[in-house]
């Protein structure tokens, strides 16, 4: 076999330090983004839960507000026809006091 003469002056050996260094640099910071990136990603993730749990209570208070609005619509009608009632009462006790009044004025 042949054994190649392989000389490598001193700046040929400078610029391959030169480029690795620069290579080394460069994946670190390739490395760095990637980190970054990925701890994006997660607080992303980690906020589209939050939203999507805020979302959902919101919902649920939605819900409640309708429960609140219809339980007080069926109240007042409540509290009507009892109004309704009482006044009903009221005029039947009226013709009664009346009927009262007039057979005392016939009898005395």
């Amino acid at each position: 076999m042949m054994k190649e003469n392989f000389h490598i002056n001193q700046k040929e050996w400078q610029e391959i330090e030169e480029y690795e260094n620069e290579y080394r640099k460069n994946v670190r910071k390739q490395e760095e983004v990637e980190t970054e990136i990925k701890q994006l990603l997660f607080l992303s993730k980690s906020s589209m839960e939050i939203l999507y749990q805020q979302w959902g209570e919101c919902q649920e208070i939605y819900k409640l507000q309708e429960a609140v609005q219809e339980f007080e619509k069926q109240a007042m009608r409540e509290c009507q026809r009892e109004e309704e009632a009482l006044e009903e009462q009221y005029r039947k006790l009226k013709a009664m006091e009346e009927e009262i009044g007039d057979f005392f004025e016939r009898n005395h």
